[in-house]
């Protein structure tokens, strides 16, 4: 048996007595690994050489690379990974096989695993951000290549945000057209024109691609008349092989980049159309990554996207941010969402304690980062100009802490500080703890302000954007308590709680209502909860809601419960462009399943019975379980493992949703929760419309004749 410790190598025999030869051989290097050769033999591996000895302790020969992570022997060879590549060398002289070394831009190996087939070599490499790839050597043909990869790493997902792509060329130019100062007729037209070559350019491109791979699909696959009709009828689909589009928007606004953050310090660049990793950046690259703790305890790298590509002449820009896992002090490394190139980094000199994205516009369209380090001073990345500091509306923050202590504060721009605004504490017991604190999506779009009741009265939602819902768990008394609290204010709106009822809880909050899903410890089953609150017939804030204006009455507010026959793993709400859609709420269960809930299920204000005008305003009534159809699931038949997050996007169409479900799996579709209401069916009988339409047109030309020449023969007349 061989140990060893620092430079020191030992050779010791099973029962503890030294085997002849030197106890303790000093290598001249600092070992990281141990391996066994043929003929007994052992391998020392270190940061910058690979040395083999005897039983002896005599040092056989040595292999000099630079930055060695992984080494492992197969029978008359040794396999070498570096940083940048793979390397054969021959076992018994440590000289280097004849076989090019195989080039990548990897993070750093941890593992190989090698595998020896009659003329060929397996090796398995498992890298520092948990990507798993297999290369090939083969010494008679003098190749290593790479057969698959995996990203394993998407697996500890801990942040998502879907950004969109930036404007085609076409797009450009009809932007570029609209946005200068009004000129004569002339320009005009000459801009109007280039638009348009530009525009048949790009068609004339894009059409010979889509001609030259049909062409080679048909001469690859067709073998008969049959398989040329469906070469034929998917010929649409050959234009859209993975990697073949470039990275700009369709029409629809479909098609987004999917950012992520995973806890190994990776942030991935997933192409929504086919899942395909566009780039990968690795944060190790500046500094060894660790994940920030929130005032709950829960691990996070967020994402903040700081520029979109709205404004197509600069590049969008986001914002990771994370701590030093050597001295745990706060780093935000910003980079283009599209390609993955870093812009800049920021390297503080305190631990981050609270970071936030502030809501207005900096310079170059940038939102900047409110920074809040441990000794409670604020900092803004990037820097805020002064014009805007002294002129920015307010910005209030809530301090949520486990035990139930709350504490507001507002920002001040010029001083760099936070100013304390109010105290509070929810009365918890000892053994109760926050769990949850959810506020409201930044930029929810709401499209009505009102319910419309039966006697044609509205009842007006409250909406209050800086309403946050808290949830307590008490494991001894078995008991959830819910909690409403203005973050400016620090006034408590509503309380709840559920007695008998035990984690694991999950919270959806939106517009004026609160959905919530738990543990039922009376009833052995899952069960939905839902709170809406209301204003009354009379809207307090008219234009836009103030929570230092105190409403007239107190918020009137309508719960109920549901059963739910599966258990819940995550929640989530789907989001359209202007609201206007119906609202869907995801359940995430642990069998694999995505289950959309349309919100009329989900509501408190259905009835006992209904009644003739109910009927006739197709209200449903109420049931006391939630049906889980299989036509309901997302995901069809795709099983989505151990799901911890789901993230939805608005599209380019009102009807439609994106969602992105993270967990050991990934899995992106797109929702349609009041169904496809904008969008042509695939039914469609577009030859009907347009002979109805040519038959207009004819019989509008005919009229006009007809109408001229009896016009003509009355005057003659």
């Amino acid at each position: 048996m061989a140990c060893y410790h620092s430079d020191s190598l030992q050779i010791v025999d099973l029962s503890g007595q030294t085997i002849k030869g030197p106890s303790e051989v000093a290598t001249g290097t600092s070992i990281r690994d141990l391996f066994a050769l043929e003929n007994d033999r052992i391998g020392v591996r270190g940061p910058d050489s690979v040395s083999v000895f005897d039983l002896t302790g005599k040092k056989i020969f040595t292999i000099q690379e630079k930055n060695i992570e992984a080494a492992e022997p197969v029978k008359n060879a040794v396999m070498l990974i570096t940083k940048t590549q793979i390397e054969v060398y021959d076992a018994k002289d440590g000289k280097q096989m004849n076989i090019p070394a195989s080039t990548f831009e990897r993070a750093s190996a941890t593992r190989i695993f090698v595998n020896q087939l009659k003329d060929e070599y397996e090796i398995l490499a498992v890298f520092a951000d948990c990507r798993a790839e297999l290369f090939v050597v083969n010494p008679g043909r003098n190749q290593v290549t790479s057969e698959w990869y995996r990203e394993e790493g998407l697996a500890r997902l801990a942040h998502v945000e879907m950004v969109d792509l930036p404007l085609s060329e076409s797009q450009q130019l009809i932007e570029d057209e609209f946005e200068g100062a009004a000129g004569n007729i002339i320009s005009s037209l000459i801009k109007r024109c280039v638009t348009q070559l530009g525009q048949l350019k790009r068609w004339f491109i894009r059409t010979l691609r889509e001609m030259f791979t049909l062409s080679h699909s048909i001469k690859t696959q067709v073998n008969s008349f049959a398989t040329l009709a469906e070469v034929l009828r998917n010929a649409g689909k050959y234009s859209h092989e993975r990697g073949s589009l470039p990275l700009e928007r369709d029409l629809f606004n479909l098609r987004k980049m999917i950012v992520a953050s995973s806890l190994d310090g990776v942030v991935y660049g997933l192409d929504s159309n086919d899942g395909a990793v566009i780039w990968k950046l690795q944060l190790s690259q500046v500094v060894p990554p660790g994940a920030l703790k929130t005032a709950l305890g829960k691990e996070k790298i967020p994402l903040f996207v700081q520029r979109t590509t709205a404004h197509y002449q600069l590049k969008g820009q986001m914002a990771v941010v994370f701590q030093n896992a050597i001295n745990s002090n706060g780093v935000i490394v910003l980079f283009d969402p599209i390609t993955g190139e870093i812009i800049e980094k920021h390297q503080l000199s305190r631990p981050i304690k609270r970071v936030e994205i502030l809501p207005f516009l900096g310079a170059d369209h940038v939102h900047s980062l409110l920074i809040l380090d441990d000794s409670e001073r604020i900092s803004f990345v990037p820097k805020l100009p002064d014009e805007i500091a002294i002129s920015a509306s307010p910005i209030y923050l809530m301090d949520v802490d486990p035990k139930g202590v709350l504490e507001g504060y507002k920002v001040d721009f010029i001083e760099k500080r936070l100013v304390k605004q109010w105290h509070t504490s929810l009365g918890l017991d000892s053994n109760e703890r926050i769990v949850i604190s959810q506020g409201k999506p930044a930029h929810e779009k709401v499209h009505s302000q009102g319910r419309v009741l039966i006697d044609r009265n509205v009842d007006y939602k409250y909406l209050n954007p800086n309403l946050v819902a808290l949830a307590s768990v008490d494991t001894i008394h078995q008991q959830i308590s819910l909690f409403l609290v203005d973050s400016v204010t620090g006034q408590l709106v509503h309380t709840a709680k559920l007695l008998k009822a035990s984690p694991p809880i999950h919270l959806v909050h939106c517009e004026n209502w609160l959905a919530y899903a738990y543990w039922s410890d009376r009833g052995r089953r899952t069960e939905i909860g839902i709170m809406e609150l209301y204003e009354g017939e009379e809207k307090s804030n008219k234009q836009k809601f103030d929570s230092l204006v105190p409403t007239k009455t107190p918020p009137s507010v309508v719960a109920q419960s549901y059963i739910y026959a599966q258990g819940v793993d995550a929640m989530a709400v789907s989001e359209t462009e202007q609201g206007l859609t119906n609202k869907a709420i995801l359940f995430a269960l642990p069998l694999g399943g995505i289950h959309e809930v349309t919100r009329r299920f989900i509501d408190a204000t259905r009835p006992l019975e209904l009644t003739q005008e109910m009927r006739e305003e197709m209200m449903i009534p109420y049931m006391p379980e939630i049906p889980v159809a299989p036509e309901d699931m997302v995901n069809y038949n795709q099983t989505v493992h151990n799901i911890r997050g789901i993230k939805t996007a608005p599209a380019g169409l009102e009807s439609t949703s994106l969602m992105f479900a993270y967990g050991i799996d990934v899995f992106f579709t797109r929702l349609y929760p009041s169904g496809t209401f904008d969008i042509l069916k695939d039914d469609f009988d577009h030859l009907l419309i347009s002979v109805v339409l040519l038959g207009l047109i004819l019989g509008s030309i005919i009229s006009k004749r007809i109408a001229r020449s009896n016009a003509l023969n009355a005057a003659w007349a």
